[in-house]
């Protein structure tokens, strides 16, 4: 088993799908600033971090996504917008409030 964490510089930016400037009870907050580039991460992960792991480490085909918080939140939108990258994912504790995401 080969186990890839990723550095994150930016959580709001990379894991959440959706741009948004309001929480739930409508105050803003500076973090949302940033969201809604889940969709540029996702690309990122399919074009070029899985082509290097498989090309420089011997793998299998069986990939999995396990997230918590937004990261809970980006492995339900790689489900439900890219199903073949990254399968089975785990969602723990997915935050979806102030995200505009279903959840």
């Amino acid at each position: 088993m080969i186990v890839v964490a990723i550095p994150n510089t930016d959580r709001s930016r990379d894991l959440t799908p959706t741009h948004s400037l309001l929480l739930p009870d409508g105050t803003t907050q500076d973090f949302l600033k940033t969201t809604g580039g889940a969709e540029a991460f996702t690309t990122f992960l399919e074009k070029e971090l899985i082509p290097y792991v498989e090309s420089h480490y011997p793998t299998a085909p069986h990939r999995m996504l396990v997230g918590h918080s937004f990261g809970g939140l980006f492995t339900i939108n790689a489900l439900i917008n890219h199903p073949g990258i990254l399968i089975p994912m785990w969602r723990l504790t997915p935050a979806c409030g102030g995200t505009g995401a279903p959840c």
